[in-house]
């Protein structure tokens, strides 16, 4: 196959071989290769190379695995159920200053729960009509 000023191309498999990595060492016997070079971090790349800012605060927001089961429409709903139950109990049996504070967390998931039922009925209504 010949093309313009390009000249034959012929391509395919001359032979195959096993190569290690041993292969690449011509040493006389007796002696050993030396320590490849590694380059090390210096302690000034690590203050070049510092993350910002936003990519830490991203790093305490963002979990590192998300369940699955979160993307189930009722899932975030009963977690919230729960943990307002979980609240409650423990603003009982707690000491009164954090008794307040864990019962103010309780009350709030029970506020976000009601605006998450009037979510629901207003988007069951919506896809109604």
């Amino acid at each position: 196959m010949q093309s313009g000023r390009i000249g034959p191309l012929n391509s395919g498999l001359a032979d195959i071989r096993r190569w290690r990595e041993s292969d690449e060492v011509h040493l006389p016997p007796g002696q050993r290769p030396r320590v490849p070079f590694l380059p090390e971090q210096r302690p000034l790349d690590a203050i070049l190379r510092r993350e910002t800012l936003e990519e830490r605060l991203a790093g305490f927001i963002i979990p590192d695995r998300i369940s699955p089961e979160l993307g189930e429409p009722g899932a975030i709903a009963r977690a919230r159920e729960a943990l307002h139950q979980r609240f409650a109990a423990l603003a009982r049996v707690s000491p009164p200053g954090t008794a307040a504070i864990l019962q103010a967390a309780a009350e709030l998931l029970a506020r976000e729960t009601v605006l998450d039922e009037d979510v629901r009925t207003a988007l069951a209504a919506l896809l109604r009509a």
